[in-house]
């Protein structure tokens, strides 16, 4: 028997969405074929695919027909395993009851005498198929809702958990952004305030390099004004005679 675990879906919430809770059982059986049977002179079998579709929590309901391609369609895993394990095999999608610490393995023995084999198959059994069925299953059947419940919040708050963690990041990474604006608005005003300093000084522009590693005001660049006249070369002027004639012989 092949009872594989309940789906996890992407957003880490278990999936019971599948098809129905039936349990098909599907089987191989040699059927007797008269008319090949007299040509060929003695008896002669063929193999034929069967399905039984029992019903859980109800015993006496039970579906027994010739496999067409409407149950290999409905029921592929199921026939797909039947293929590959052979006859007998039942392949049912949930959560085990043998994994449902509460139950004891007498219990799990007598719902699976019910065609009950998964915990959402337990909480799908109809009130009309109580009265079929030992005593207190309605509050087996309330358990077993209330478990899948459980399992729907505890994805709902994982991925809530998730939501959070993500926003939190973002909001870390918002302020690590602010505190780098306000480190360069510091800074910005530390030269403004220096420039407006050094202005209230006479300090010009031009020479307020880095105010905050100055040690000595530069001297001034030296101009062209400042300069001595140039010596003037050629022929003396009139002045210039009289002053040579006037100054006494050395």
């Amino acid at each position: 028997m092949t009872i594989p675990m309940g789906a996890m879906g992407s957003d880490g919430v278990f999936d019971f969405s599948s098809k129905g809770t039936e349990v098909p059982v599907f089987e191989s059986r040699p059927v007797h074929m008269p008319g090949p049977s007299e040509q060929a002179g003695h008896p002669v079998f063929v193999d034929v695919e069967f399905v039984h579709i029992y019903f859980p929590g109800n015993q006496k309901k039970v579906i027994f027909e010739k496999v067409n391609d409407t149950h290999r369609q409905k029921y592929a895993k199921e026939y797909e395993a039947f293929k590959r394990q052979g006859s007998g095999t039942i392949t049912v999608d949930g959560i085990p009851l043998s994994e449902w610490a509460i139950l004891t393995k007498a219990q799990v023995k007598t719902f699976e005498s019910f065609n009950i084999y998964t915990i959402e198959q337990l909480a799908s059994v109809p009130a009309t198929n109580f009265h079929q069925m030992p005593p207190g299953i309605d509050k087996w059947v309330m358990r077993a809702q209330a478990h899948i419940d459980a399992l729907k919040d505890d994805g709902s708050v994982d991925r809530i958990a998730a939501e959070l963690a993500n926003l939190k990041e973002q909001a870390a990474i918002r302020d690590g952004q602010m505190e780098e604006l306000k480190s360069l608005l510091a800074n910005a005003t530390a030269q403004l305030e220096g420039l407006k300093a050094a202005g209230m000084q006479g300090i010009g522009p031009a020479h307020m390099v880095n105010l905050a590693g100055a040690q000595h005001a530069p001297a001034p660049i030296p101009s062209a004004l400042d300069a001595p006249p140039p010596v003037r070369r050629g022929r003396p002027t009139n002045a210039e005679r009289a002053a040579r004639a006037a100054a006494p012989a050395a």
